[in-house]
């Protein structure tokens, strides 16, 4: 393994305690926020995937003729357009209008 120079290590340092004050003001100020999230990201993965079932059912053909393992990776394939469709919003805000 190469050695790194010793201002790239102190910025890689501070940027690792950056993220860490982040953990801990942020994230786990509150005792009932991860326990939240991943309650509240289950919910929403599963409200999303009926969505796309439902909108699938209406509005493609060939859905219905599609096996239920096809129709699984259909569905699986919402939630992941969902998803990066929210992340890509989440990223554009944090860009352009929030203060990080």
């Amino acid at each position: 393994m190469a050695a790194v120079p010793k201002q790239k290590s102190m910025a890689i340092k501070s940027y690792k305690n950056q993220a860490q004050m982040l953990v801990k003001n942020y994230l786990l100020a509150d005792p009932f926020a991860p326990y939240t999230s991943i309650l509240g990201g289950i919910l929403v993965c599963k409200v999303v995937y009926d969505l796309a079932d439902l909108i699938s059912n209406f509005y493609t053909k060939t859905y219905p003729s599609l096996t239920k393992i096809q129709r699984v990776d259909w569905n699986n394939r919402g939630i992941s357009i969902t998803h990066a469709i929210s992340i890509f919003a989440l990223s554009l805000y944090f860009i352009f209008w929030s203060d990080l």
